[in-house]
């Protein structure tokens, strides 16, 4: 077999990571870890779980296998954990400024007994995930 090139390889690696994505969401429905946002409902039997959990195990295994047959290196060193953790949460904070009243007004009118509510959630949740990224920052 003749060698992937290394637009190949990328590709491959790329589609291999989306469809890990794709598992571990799949993984996290059946275990039925919802949070209060999710937009599924929890309804798949503990033994439905298990085994959907030992053929994703399978699967990954064998999409394993196949990328060191296609010639992939091995996924040793990738981007930190905490700055993707800390990416998720500035990500997160952005979000958070669509709650603000003056956000919210170009979807019309926000009443003027709103506004102040709206503007201490806005300033108590994103005053949370400043104390989140604080975790992540380096120590003295």
């Amino acid at each position: 077999m003749a060698p992937l090139n290394g637009n190949h390889l990328r590709r491959l690696e790329a589609i291999l990571a989306y469809v890990d994505s794709l598992l571990q969401r799949a993984e996290h429905l059946a275990a039925g870890a919802f949070t209060p946002f999710e937009p599924e409902r929890p309804d798949v039997a503990p033994e439905d779980a298990a085994r959907l959990a030992e053929v994703i195990a399978t699967m990954r295994a064998r999409m394993l296998e196949a990328s060191k047959a296609l010639g992939l290196p091995p996924h040793e060193e990738g981007m930190s954990a905490r700055r993707s953790i800390g990416i998720a949460i500035e990500y997160a904070r952005v979000a958070l400024e669509d709650l603000a009243p003056r956000a919210l007004r170009g979807y019309g009118p926000v009443d003027d007994d709103v506004v102040p509510v709206l503007s201490a959630i806005t300033a108590e949740l994103s005053e949370i995930l400043a104390r989140a990224a604080a975790i992540l920052r380096p120590g003295p």
